[in-house]
């Protein structure tokens, strides 16, 4: 179960990565750090879901779709604010946001 999420999120990461032509793991770990938690966290099989779980779900799923097109937005300007100055591996890597932040 947790090779499914790791591959999707590996999946889903890179479809980011050649869409926008640079690396940021917010959804990586949004797929793979919070995703393989709620496995845990799930009514069990059978049970009874309570409507507070469907609420608590929904309100994830929309706060999490915000914070992922909120933080892929201050990348991508990030990006065409501050231009690569070399293709090192730790430059690529390194979310621009990040340098903007530091500065």
């Amino acid at each position: 179960m947790i090779l499914t999420f790791l591959l999707s999120a590996i999946v889903h990461e890179y479809i980011l990565i050649v869409t926008f032509n640079f690396f940021f793991p917010a959804l990586f770990v949004m797929f793979f750090g919070i995703g393989v938690s709620f496995v845990f966290l799930k009514p069990r099989k059978g049970g009874h879901v309570s409507p507070v779980w469907n609420v608590f779900m929904w309100v994830t799923i929309i706060i999490g779709s915000g914070l992922l097109m909120v933080l892929y937005c201050l990348e991508w300007y990030a990006v065409q604010d501050n231009p690569k100055t070399n293709d090192s591996l730790m430059e690529i890597l390194t979310p621009r946001l990040w340098a903007l932040v530091s500065k």
